[in-house]
C-alpha cells in the first residue's frame, strides 16, 4: 500500500508518504507498538465478535504545510489479505457449504465401472 501527497494549490509533484507491504504486515487484534520500522494492522471488533475494521497503525515523518490531496494505492494481494481478516467467519462457512455439497455429490454420483484388471485382482 502506498499514500502519497500532492500540492492541492501549488503541485509540485507527487511525494509518497507512507509504503507499506500489507501481505507481509503483522495483524492483531490486541495491544500492540508500532514504530519506524515495524508497522501493524490493527483489527477492531464490533459487537458480533466479527472484524468491522482494519486500521494500519504505520510511522511517518513529515513535513507539510498548506492543503494537500492524498492517494491511496492498495496492491491486489493486499486487498485479499484484508478481506481475509474481515471476512474469517464468511469464508469458513462458505468452506463448510462446499464440502457438504461434495459429499451429496459422491452419494449421488453414478458408479464408475470397474476395469477388467481390478476384477481379475479380486478373484
Amino acid at each position: 500500500m502506498q499514500i502519497t501527497a500532492a500540492g492541492w494549490a501549488r503541485n509540485h509533484g507527487a511525494v509518497t508518504v507512507v509504503e507499506v507491504d500489507l501481505t507481509s504486515v503483522e495483524a492483531t487484534e490486541g495491544p500492540f507498538t508500532y514504530g519506524p520500522s515495524s508497522p501493524v494492522l490493527g483489527l477492531g471488533k464490533g459487537w458480533s465478535k466479527n472484524i468491522r475494521q482494519v486500521v494500519l497503525n504505520c510511522f511517518a515523518s513529515m513535513k507539510f504545510t498548506g492543503d494537500y490531496g492524498l492517494k491511496v494505492t492498495i496492491e491486489k494481494e493486499e486487498i485479499a489479505r484484508l478481506y481475509r481478516l474481515t471476512h474469517q467467519a464468511e469464508i469458513a462457512d462458505a468452506q463448510r457449504r462446499i464440502e457438504a455439497l461434495q459429499s451429496v455429490i459422491e452419494l449421488f454420483a453414478e458408479p464408475t465401472p470397474e476395469s477388467p484388471a481390478a476384477v481379475s485382482a479380486r478373484a
